[in-house]
């Protein structure tokens, strides 16, 4: 009798369905070993301290266009993509009956091991998280009894690049819903009334997306998109913390090289000699200009990586990589770390003296004398080591007569 075992879904099996099963392409060719080491490179960990009193921590900044992959990676390293307890539904202990009372009710969001998603639609792709019953487009409702709130409800966050950039043109934000007393509510029909509320609750939760995005102090900045990586960097990376970690993958060499070069040290070197009204205005330039596209100061050790864990048969004469494997794209990811520049400009001059400093009070007289006796042997060296004649006449005619000892 055939017998199997029922495994619990992660992310290396999700990606090796996908790689071998589905459209490989819609994920740009992500590998388990390219999402592991990004992971690494990011430093994407969860915080011990998540509550109301301790200070953001674990916040990263992350533009997915792989179906929710790159989220569901990160998110697994951080807790938050798994239930911690099964439902009550899965455990029996609630009936049909029970679970068709939905209730919503308005979670807040967190304040640490938060992942924030900007994308460029009206709304997010994160098809691939349905595997892990998370339902972007279904707010987070609760039934009688509550079962468990699924963690990326209240740990994830998203907004557009339109809501990021220039909220006041997003008609959601820029137009709230009026306040209704409660006598107007009771009128209303329930479906209105529910309309109503649903609009405010959408109103306020990307309100407070957009107000905590916008301030800033991310710990990491994660990219797989096919979008030039320029652009994403010009606006994302002044929103890290210093020392946060930025990478960036795309399944081809010539994609990232344009970002390497844009923050290269000969570009940092020529933004460090414009001086402050320069700068402005080459920050205040469009996309298409080809000196400065970012700010070159705001990032260091900017470095390609490529990535791809080969199988390979090895035989007496005959080792090689195997020949079956699945072809495709190499990836290659950038890495680099944010840094804070420094107001104004720094210079060093001179050259730096070795050793213990001397005491020029009291050795003064005896480095005046040392200072003499060095001029005349620099003076006898550059003479080749030969003492001028008539300077050594009259030493030895000074010497003969005995009038100097």
């Amino acid at each position: 009798m055939k017998r199997f075992t029922i495994l619990p879904l992660d992310v290396p099996t999700l990606t090796d369905f996908i790689m071998n099963e589905k459209d490989f392409s819609k994920i740009m060719e992500l590998r388990n070993e390219v999402l592991a080491l990004m992971g690494s490179w990011a430093n994407v960990h969860t915080s011990a301290v998540s509550n109301a009193t301790s200070p953001p921590n674990c916040r990263y900044l992350v533009v997915d266009d792989t179906g929710g992959l790159v989220v569901a990676a990160l998110a697994e390293r951080m807790g938050v993509l798994h239930h911690r307890s099964p439902s009550p539904i899965m455990n029996g202990t609630t009936s049909p009956n029970q679970a068709r009372i939905r209730i919503h009710h308005d979670h807040a969001p967190a304040t640490s091991n938060v992942l924030t998603l900007v994308h460029a639609n009206q709304q997010p792709n994160l098809s691939l998280l349905r595997y892990f019953d998370f339902d972007p487009n279904t707010p987070p409702s609760s039934t009688t009894p509550p079962p468990q709130v699924h963690p990326l409800h209240t740990h994830l966050t998203a907004l557009s690049w339109l809501q990021l950039l220039h909220p006041m043109e997003d008609s959601t934000y820029n137009t709230p819903p009026a306040p209704l007393s409660p006598t107007t509510l009771s009128t209303m029909k329930p479906n209105h009334r529910s309309t109503y509320h649903r609009k405010r609750r959408r109103h306020a939760r990307i309100t407070t997306a957009i107000e905590i995005t916008r301030q800033g102090g991310f710990n990491g900045l994660i990219v797989a998109t096919p979008t030039d990586p320029i652009s994403i960097c010009r606006h994302l990376i002044p929103l890290l913390a210093g020392g946060a970690q930025i990478v960036i993958y795309s399944p081809h060499l010539e994609t990232l090289s344009p970002l390497v070069d844009a923050y290269s040290t000969a570009r940092r070197a020529a933004w460090l000699q414009l001086d402050s009204t320069q700068r402005e205005q080459e920050i205040q330039n469009t996309m298409e200009n080809a000196e400065f596209p970012v700010d070159p100061t705001l990032t260091l050790g900017f470095a390609i990586h490529a990535i791809r864990a080969r199988k390979w048969q090895v035989l007496p004469g005959r080792s090689h990589p195997v020949m079956t494997g699945r072809g495709g794209a190499d990836g290659h990811v950038a890495v680099a770390t944010k840094v804070l520049p420094t107001e104004g400009t720094v210079t060093a001059r001179g050259r730096m003296r070795r050793g213990k400093k001397r005491n020029v009070d009291a050795t003064s007289e005896a480095y005046s004398e040392d200072m003499d006796v060095d001029d005349g042997a620099d003076l006898d060296a550059e003479n080749g080591g030969q003492v001028d004649d008539v300077e050594h006449d009259e030493k030895r005619v000074k010497t003969e007569d005995g009038s100097v000892v």
